[in-house]
């Protein structure tokens, strides 16, 4: 979700409540009515199991990557992506399944989004879109990126091939968002294989704007991924009076739930 904050990477500690599920509701962003992005690996969960856990944020997403997703394989047994007009909770769903990537990916968004334009790359999907919140189309990329049980070649032909598929739309001016499993931080680790994902972060004008920059998986707690975006994106919602100040920020860590006890 998009909310305001005093600079990127900066942290903060959210008024939360637990709730039976295990998920952590934010109680400042429940009654948002800004543009709400999210992005979850669910390890082989279903789409429809995780939209029902999302309900109980209390916040309509207007558009959430998953990563390892099941269920879908049959669908996806005969082209690389498929569109599926609903999938619970009133969202529609496009499945792509990687060549490099052990479990397919999807993407969430409510049915009056339309798309097109649909590219399956190594280990990321990315789709034009079109929200009827926002003026412009977008380049969505949902990613899942090699981890470091993967060879460093692996990792290389990943980000390649992001760079690749998402060059020819830098001189357009297109806002681009990129949530997906990252897997390395976005900031704050100089190890080789994050120097990576950073620079691919910076070849493609994102930024990080999360308000924890930390792993979505340390000290016991699991949260929502992190996402990058390009100005183009910021200077759309700024534009549109979106957010009232000139930061943005991705609130979704704000929801904090661990994984297994919210899907069981």
């Amino acid at each position: 979700m998009l909310e305001m904050h005093d600079a990127p990477g900066t942290c903060r500690g959210p008024p939360v409540k637990q709730l039976d599920t295990g998920l952590c509701l934010d109680h400042e962003f429940a009654d948002s009515h800004l543009f709400s992005m999210s992005t979850w690996n669910i390890q082989g969960k279903m789409v429809s199991e995780a939209l029902l856990v999302l309900e109980d944020c209390l916040h309509d997403f207007n558009i959430v990557s998953f990563q390892e997703v099941s269920g879908c394989h049959g669908l996806l047994s005969k082209s690389s992506h498929y569109f599926c007009g609903d999938v619970g909770s009133s969202m529609s769903c496009l499945y792509a399944r990687p060549t490099a990537c052990f479990r397919p990916l999807a993407l969430a968004f409510e049915p009056e989004t339309s798309w097109d334009r649909v590219h399956v790359g190594h280990s990321h999907v990315s789709v034009r879109l079109r929200f009827k919140e926002l003026k412009h189309p977008v380049l969505w990329v949902c990613a899942h990126l090699p981890h470091m049980s993967r060879s460093l070649d692996d990792l290389s032909l990943a980000v390649d091939s992001v760079v690749q598929d998402i060059s020819p739309w830098l001189d357009k001016q297109i806002p681009i968002v990129l949530a997906g499993d990252l897997n390395y931080p976005l900031c704050g680790d100089v190890g080789q294989r994050a120097v990576m994902v950073q620079q691919l972060c910076s070849m493609l004008g994102l930024q990080f704007y999360s308000c924890n920059p930390s792993s979505s998986r340390s000290s016991g707690v699991r949260r929502l991924d992190h996402v990058a975006l390009n100005g183009a994106f910021q200077q759309q919602c700024l534009c549109q009076d979106v957010q009232e100040l000139s930061s943005l920020t991705c609130a979704f860590e704000s929801y904090h739930w661990d994984v297994q006890a919210a899907l069981g």
